[in-house]
C-alpha cells in the first residue's frame, strides 16, 4: 500500500494482486522472469518425466504425480526438498540438488510436469522449456498466459486427465519433439535482457516521473 510502484512476473499475477490485496492496477507493471539455462539441443533425451519443486508445498501438487506415478510408462524423478513420506511406486525424489545438476536432469528429460495449483510466473518450467522438454503443465492462468501454444495443458485437480496424457506423450515422440521445440522457441521471449530493460525502464520512470504518479 505504501509503495510508488508494484512489480508482477505475469499479468496473472498482476490481477490477483489487485484482487487480494487491493493494488490499484495502474500501479502495478508487468516484468516477465528470465532464466539463463543453457539451451538445449535435444539430442540427450532418455524416457523419463522431471518434477521440480518442494515436495512438501501443497501448491505445487506433487500429490497429483505420486497419485499417478504407479500408473505411467515412464518413471517420475522429482527434484527438490522432500518429507520421509514423499514417495510413491515409479516415483523417485532426486533430493535437493545445485543448479549444474538440475540443468543435467532437465538435459536428459523427455517430459516435464508441472501441476501447480498456484504459480506467479514459473522458472522451473522456462528452464525446462530451454532444455527442450515437452512441458505438460497445469491449466492456469499464469502458465496459460506465458505457455499456451507452446504446452500440453491439464485440470490440476484431474489426476487421471494427467495419467492418460502423459501416456500419450511417451508412445508419441512426434508429437514430444514438436511441442519441446515449440516451447524452446516460447523460452527465447522471457531472457536476461528483455528483463533487464523492463526493470530499467521502471525505475527510470520513477526517477523521472515519466509515467504519471510514480514520481516521488
Amino acid at each position: 500500500a505504501a509503495s510508488t510502484l508494484v512489480t508482477a512476473p505475469s499479468a496473472a499475477m498482476a490481477r490477483s494482486l489487485s484482487t487480494e490485496y487491493g493494488t490499484p492496477p495502474q500501479k502495478i507493471r508487468v516484468v516477465h522472469n528470465a532464466a539463463r539455462t543453457p539451451e538445449g539441443n535435444g539430442k540427450q533425451k532418455e524416457a523419463f518425466v522431471l518434477a521440480a519443486g518442494r515436495m512438501w508445498d501443497k501448491a505445487k501438487n506433487f500429490e497429483l504425480l505420486q497419485q499417478i506415478a504407479p500408473d505411467l510408462d515412464w518413471p517420475v524423478r522429482v527434484a527438490g526438498a522432500a518429507d520421509a513420506a514423499d514417495g510413491a511406486p515409479g516415483l523417485q525424489r532426486l533430493g535437493v540438488l545445485n543448479r549444474n545438476q538440475v540443468e543435467e536432469q532437465m538435459r536428459h528429460a523427455s517430459l516435464f510436469a508441472h501441476p501447480a495449483l498456484y504459480e506467479p510466473f514459473g522458472l522451473a518450467a522456462l528452464e525446462a522449456a530451454r532444455s527442450r522438454c515437452c512441458l505438460v503443465l497445469s491449466n492456469i492462468p499464469s502458465l496459460r498466459e506465458l505457455w499456451d501454444g507452446a504446452a500440453v495443458f491439464l485440470d490440476p485437480r484431474d489426476p487421471e486427465a494427467w495419467r492418460f496424457e502423459i501416456n500419450e506423450l511417451c508412445g508419441d515422440f512426434a508429437r514430444r519433439q514438436r511441442l519441446a521445440e515449440q516451447a524452446a522457441k516460447r523460452a527465447r521471449r522471457y531472457n536476461s535482457e528483455a528483463m533487464l530493460a523492463g526493470y530499467l525502464h521502471l525505475y527510470s520512470a520513477m526517477l523521472t516521473g515519466e509515467e504519471t504518479g510514480l514520481a516521488a
